[in-house]
């Protein structure tokens, strides 16, 4: 076959997207209701480069000279990148209507995000994965600024470009580093030179750098100070995208480094990556205890599963590589679930801003209020949800790799965690209600339907696991190759 035609075939769901992208804006602008047309080419892209991906096969292509690579692992994340895009513009055609932030310039942000991190995830050189952190990061930094008449989004939007602009000087200056020290930026390359004895101080400064930056972009502490802020800030169905996709294109990028080029370094990563986890565990446990605003009790919650997902990567083999992209496909069927509910409680006049918003909404809208307990449960990890299938295969996989206290500890912080997800159920379950204007709506088609799938697959998944985890499993073997 053609190089070039071979390279459009490995890189066919990035170039969807791409031309999905540019067709949205070409949409929004010469259309007469141009948010409808952006969003119809928008789902009808997402639609395509999942049908896309799913198709092609997974052998381990490489295309572009080297610089990008499809496998099972690229492929099975990729798919839920997707699947979050999917659900966030689900989430909201009615929330930005409400907000009187309808514009095309949305699906358009949506769509250049997920191609950054198609980019991100099959990056096998890092600058490639650096153009990929950038492009994703760029479009986020404008979506959480998106309702500009909103003092509270501007802020969050200009706080993640700061600190966001700061973290891309930390991976760049990381990578310099890098550079300086083996003489390449490419995967297999570095591989070679850092397995083949103990890493100098140049690389081991380079690690430091690297995964810091890294840190921020998953939200992992100590570098989540921006988590709060920008989640609480940030519109509604924008939080729920910044909790899904880019967790799951950031999670795989440390797991492929620190498995595959890095993974020569292991007696520095681990420490960094170990101290990393357990922190994330704690300060996404007990900081959450004091949040009344359910959009900042949801980040902190966002900064405990990426300590479950740092605790799978630190654990490595196949069993937790398993674990990880488990834990991945279900985090984002629950989050999802969750701001579906919280928005449909929006548009029928709920608040559902704060906590004490919540009091007696099992007497108004039961079925949502049932449906938002059953996700709080997953949260929690409690049985029989699929969120205990999740935190048990991570714990599982710590354990069998040695790492039994770190286990422990997130057993510990899953049980504190616990309070404040039974505290929203208790809030909705046996609280007075408080006094509120309720709408004569309609209740959305896409938000029903999201929230009726995700709380099914939620407790249907404990039923038949092998969904998820047969193909995260395929996944798995491909990663570290």
């Amino acid at each position: 076959m053609n190089p070039f035609l071979q390279d459009a075939v490995v890189f066919a769901p990035e170039l969807i997207l791409l031309m999905g992208a540019l067709g949205a804006l070409m949409a929004g602008t010469y259309v007469s209701d141009g948010y409808q047309a952006s969003m119809r080419v928008a789902y009808i892209t997402l639609v395509g480069a999942l049908v896309s991906l799913v198709c092609m096969s997974a052998s381990g292509e490489v295309s572009f000279g080297l610089n990008f690579a499809h496998t099972a692992a690229t492929q099975f994340a990729k798919v839920w990148v997707m699947m979050a895009c999917i659900g966030t513009l689900m989430l909201s055609h009615h929330a930005l209507g409400r907000l009187q932030a309808q514009r095309f310039e949305f699906p358009v942000l949506i769509l250049l995000a997920a191609l950054g991190m198609g980019l991100m995830i099959s990056a096998r050189d890092f600058m490639a994965l650096y153009v990929g952190i950038e492009l994703q990061s760029l479009a986020l930094y404008i979506l959480a600024a998106f309702v500009r008449h909103d003092e509270r989004s501007a802020e969050a939007g200009l706080k993640y470009f700061i600190l966001g602009a700061l973290s891309s000087g930390l991976l760049l200056y990381g990578i310099s580093l890098l550079y300086g020290a083996t003489g390449t930026i490419q995967y297999e390359p570095l591989m070679k030179f850092i397995s083949s004895g103990v890493p100098n101080m140049a690389v081991t400064l380079s690690l430091v750098f690297i995964l810091a930056a890294l840190a921020f972009k998953v939200s992992a502490a100590p570098f989540h100070m921006w988590t709060p802020d920008v989640y609480q800030g940030a519109a509604t169905p924008i939080t729920a995208f910044f909790t899904t996709a880019p967790k799951v294109a950031g999670a795989l990028v440390v797991l492929q480094l620190l498995h595959g080029p890095l993974a020569g370094a292991e007696m520095v990563w681990s420490q960094i990556l170990w101290a990393t986890a357990a922190l994330s565990l704690i300060v996404g446990a007990f900081a959450a205890l004091m949040q009344q605003n359910i959009k900042r009790l949801l980040a902190y919650s966002t900064i405990s599963h990426v300590g479950f997902l740092l605790l799978a990567i630190l654990a490595g083999g196949q069993e937790g590589y398993s674990a990880l992209l488990t834990y991945l496909a279900i985090y984002v069927i629950i989050s999802l679930g969750t701001f579906g509910a919280i928005l449909l409680l929006q548009q029928e006049g709920e608040a559902a801003e704060e906590l004490t918003d919540l009091k007696g909404i099992s007497r108004r809208r039961p079925r949502i209020a049932l449906a938002l307990a059953i996700l709080m449960f997953a949260m929690a990890g409690v049985p029989p949800t699929a969120g205990f299938l999740a935190k048990m295969f991570v714990l599982l996989a710590a354990m069998h790799a040695g790492y039994v206290w770190l286990a422990v500890l997130g057993v510990i912080t899953s049980v504190v965690a616990s309070y404040y997800y039974l505290r929203v159920i208790k809030l909705m379950y046996f609280d007075e209600p408080v006094a509120v204007t309720l709408l004569a709506v309609k209740p959305s088609r896409r938000l029903t339907a999201l929230l009726v799938i995700t709380v099914g697959l939620t407790l249907g998944l404990m039923l038949a696991p092998s969904i998820v985890t047969n193909p995260a499993s395929v996944a798995a073997q491909s990663i570290g190759h």
